[in-house]
């Protein structure tokens, strides 16, 4: 969840906005295959989720513009004892949450130009469930750090983008020891669309 400029709207007073979720879920209805009687069910027992999301938005003068979004996001997967067969854990966090997450943004406008700053980081999170006795897959947290520059020329509107640039490794670890390890680089990316209305 990021938070946005107002783009070409009248500034607003500062807000703060909090909210609450929570989520249970019981035993699902897992399939059954009638074609052969040996297949298993393969859902969780039971799953829940509970988050907490904070955000706040400010201006400072008719020029700036700064935000920040928090969210925490508690979560837990439950299997039966007979699913350690395939896989590994029997409880666990939910694939692909992280639980804490982060986003930050600070923009100026002056005449045409427009310059945003954004900040986004994301705490670890499953990538992979383990199976066969093999731990899971963690994606390690990790930031980023984006720049957009906007200029309105007549009816062209020009725009740089340069995404990536804290170019953090992208950083994954099975049992405490490194997967997979890379990098993305940075990306530079110059626009010019023009406006016919």
């Amino acid at each position: 969840m990021t938070c946005a400029g107002s783009g070409s709207r009248a500034p607003r007073k500062s807000w703060r906005r909090a909210s609450f979720t929570r989520t249970s879920i019981g035993p699902s209805s897992a399939w059954w295959s009638r074609r052969r009687s040996s297949e298993r069910p393969t859902n969780a027992e039971s799953a829940r989720k509970a988050g907490l999301e904070l955000e706040a938005r400010k201006r400072f003068g008719a020029h700036f513009l700064a935000g920040l979004n928090y969210t925490f996001v508690d979560s837990q997967v439950q299997l039966g004892a007979d699913d350690t067969v395939v896989l590994t854990s029997l409880q666990r966090p939910l694939a692909g949450t992280s639980r804490h997450l982060f986003n930050g943004i600070v923009e100026t406008r002056v005449g045409r130009t427009t310059a945003r700053l954004l900040v986004n980081y994301y705490d670890d999170r499953i990538a992979d469930v383990g199976s066969l006795g093999l731990p899971d897959i963690i994606e390690q947290g990790r930031l980023a750090v984006d720049l957009v520059l906007s200029h309105r020329l007549g009816p062209f509107n020009v725009r740089f983008a340069a995404e990536n640039l804290s170019n953090r490794e992208i950083r994954y670890e099975q049992g405490g020891e490194p997967q997979r390890v890379f990098k993305i680089g940075r990306t530079f990316l110059l626009q010019v669309a023009y406006v016919a209305f």
